[in-house]
């Protein structure tokens, strides 16, 4: 009777060591949060899918804009250390390092076009370059903004070009080189600017707190919009060009009516100047980022912060959907950029 008292109180001894075994520390500096009930103020909560694969270091300054290839298997880097960067999306490895800007490039994307394998650059130098993303050869150069240019994007045929830099936006040939267009009418620098899907309208934003509407041959300047109270650091529109997204040094984003201007939607959640905002390819999500270093996720259709993602120790200056929508590459001033997978 004895021996079977002294098992059980071996047992149970047991039994409250086990019980008490420290859990497995968790790595609070990558981390996903989904907000707590259905509301749209961003605040954290429980941990979620989002997962930070890989972190891509190579670049020696701050790293200001990040875009994903066509096929979704490569990845490109702007950097304030005048370079761009090439990188394998699956394996995080970087493949080539593109020079040739003077100054801080400020955007890269690659060309829309599967075809073209082409990487579009704005920079510090007041260029605009085109690049071969295989060789990093410079194909050609686009002269005529006299400041930093900042965004660039090509038309739905891939034969015109898009840029924004000092007060003003201009549409350019491809294959000639030639300015066709300078639209004229903002008090600041033109932050970003953008077609409508049927490419009849271009959207600009500014850091005057404004965006503008122009006729895409013309010229003329159809609308203006005043719906922030900061400087516009990038607007764009949804999937049938009714509603615009955009974003501010007030710390939010706002969905506008795009007939109207009137502002039907406020964003609120981050805590910082938000720098750039877009759609999900199946426009049922929008991501933005901020000076606060995160990431958030919102839903499109009502505005509620679905995630939070933080990791980065800079502010965060730009971030991309992967084509597929499953993926989330980011660009910080800590001189890295990440990638994150959706393991839902």
């Amino acid at each position: 009777m004895k021996k079977y008292l002294f098992l059980s109180v071996i047992m149970c001894f047991l039994s409250a060591f086990v019980a008490c075994e420290e859990p497995e520390p968790i790595d609070e500096n990558q981390t996903t949060q989904n907000p707590n009930g259905n509301n749209n103020n961003g605040n954290g909560g429980e941990v979620e899918p989002y997962l930070c694969l890989h972190t891509l270091q190579g670049h020696s300054n701050s790293v200001r804009s990040i875009g994903w290839s066509p096929d979704g298997n490569s990845i490109v880097s702007a950097s304030i250390d005048n370079t761009i960067k090439v990188w394998d999306a699956n394996s995080g490895a970087e493949i080539r390092t593109i020079n040739g800007h003077s100054n801080f490039v400020i955007y890269a994307a690659f060309s829309p076009n599967p075809y073209s394998n082409e990487i579009i650059s704005t920079s510090g130098d007041r260029t605009i370059k085109i690049w071969n993303a295989n060789t990093g050869d410079c194909l050609q150069t686009f002269i005529g903004h006299t400041q930093t240019t900042w965004h660039a994007v090509y038309s739905n045929d891939y034969s015109r070009i898009l840029s924004s830099g000092d007060n003003t936006a201009k549409v350019w040939e491809v294959k000639t080189g030639e300015c066709l267009l300078t639209l004229s009418g903002h008090n600041s620098t033109v932050t970003s600017a953008c077609w409508n899907p049927d490419g009849t309208r271009i959207l600009s934003s500014s850091g005057d707190n404004r965006m503008k509407i122009w006729d895409a041959v013309s010229g003329d300047c159809l609308q203006t919009l005043h719906v922030h109270n900061g400087g516009v650091n990038h607007a764009c529109y949804n999937s049938d060009g009714s509603r615009i997204l955009s974003v501010s040094n007030d710390s939010t984003l706002k969905i506008s009516d795009a007939i109207s201007g009137q502002c039907l939607q406020t964003l609120i959640g981050h805590q910082g100047a938000v720098h750039h905002a877009e759609y999900s390819p199946d426009y049922t999500r929008i991501l933005s980022v901020s000076d606060d270093k995160t990431i958030k996720v919102w839903d499109a259709t009502t505005g509620a912060c679905l995630y939070t993602l933080t990791g980065h120790n800079g502010t965060i200056e730009h971030a991309s959907w992967s084509p597929d929508g499953t993926k989330i590459a980011s660009a910080s001033w800590d001189g890295t950029a990440k990638i994150w997978q959706l393991n839902e």
